[in-house]
């Protein structure tokens, strides 16, 4: 099982930084992700994601992946669009749940019920789900001189959601993955981490006086436990604000002339285009 792929077959799953339950959450792996294998120990499995991020996760979370296997398949990929969306056993609302996917996830799509309403869906194990069929598109991302308001719009359909330390999902999300996550649905992967994102050659710096819409905002707190320089991650709203994954608020739009940010912002950053 060692050194192949395979393919995340559970909704979510926790990446630790060991090799076992109540090791720390860093990370998650998203269903349909396909992922690098790198070890394996007793019952987990050190992957490696799509952004180039490693952890452990449960090996029973995982569907290996034989050689020129992919998931989804290219030609019938689809994303879910809404935050939390329900697969259903059957064509039918009312029929079993057989699991709850968040916004971005890449499905199979099997055939479409054009009568019914629902699509049917392949996969990892080679079972099968429905989901309704409004609730998926086939991704049209805008240029990345263009991302900017799109990234707002988007990010702003999270207000709300709670934060989660090590979180990337709608089920609970922290600061770099909030951020992360946006720039996933407009067709752009960045690193995981903040202060990984902050060093990253996808981006440039820019004057404080002249943010726009979707320009990455870091922060360095009064405390730094790790040591990188950076503590915290946000995104200009374009008219004084920022939206970004508070641990006491969840994902909320602040004032860039909060007391607290406002001295802790060390720098802007903008996707080149």
């Amino acid at each position: 099982m060692q050194n192949g792929k395979a393919v995340i077959a559970y909704n979510v799953v926790a990446m630790r930084a060991d090799a076992n339950s109540k090791s720390e959450l860093t990370s998650q792996a998203i269903f349909g992700e396909t992922v690098e294998i790198l070890d394996v120990v007793d019952a987990f499995t050190k992957i490696k994601t799509p952004d180039g991020y490693e952890g452990w996760a449960k090996s029973d979370r995982l569907v290996v992946q034989e050689t020129g296997e992919r998931y989804p398949a290219p030609d019938r990929a689809a994303m879910v669009t809404t935050l939390l969306q329900p697969l259903f056993s059957r064509e039918s609302v009312r029929s079993e749940r057989v699991t709850l996917l968040t916004i971005g996830t890449t499905v199979e799509v099997a055939e479409i019920g054009n009568e019914t309403g629902f699509t049917k869906i392949n996969l990892p194990d080679n079972s099968a789900a429905y989901i309704e069929s409004n609730t998926l598109i086939v991704p049209d991302y805008p240029s990345a001189d263009h991302i900017g308001p799109n990234l707002t719009l988007v990010a702003r359909a999270f207000i709300g959601i709670p934060y989660l330390w090590g979180g990337r999902t709608t089920f609970g999300i922290d600061c770099s993955g909030f951020v992360q996550r946006i720039y996933w649905l407009c067709g752009q992967i960045i690193p995981r981490d903040a202060y990984l994102q902050a060093a990253s050659s996808q981006f440039h710096g820019v004057p404080l006086d002249q943010l726009k819409s979707g320009d990455l905002l870091f922060f360095k707190g009064d405390s730094d436990p790790r040591g990188r320089g950076i503590t915290h991650v946000g995104m200009a709203q374009g008219d004084g604000r920022f939206i970004h994954a508070s641990s006491d608020l969840g994902v909320a739009i602040t004032p860039l002339t909060d007391e607290t940010y406002s001295r802790q912002l060390i720098c802007a950053r903008r996707l080149f285009a």
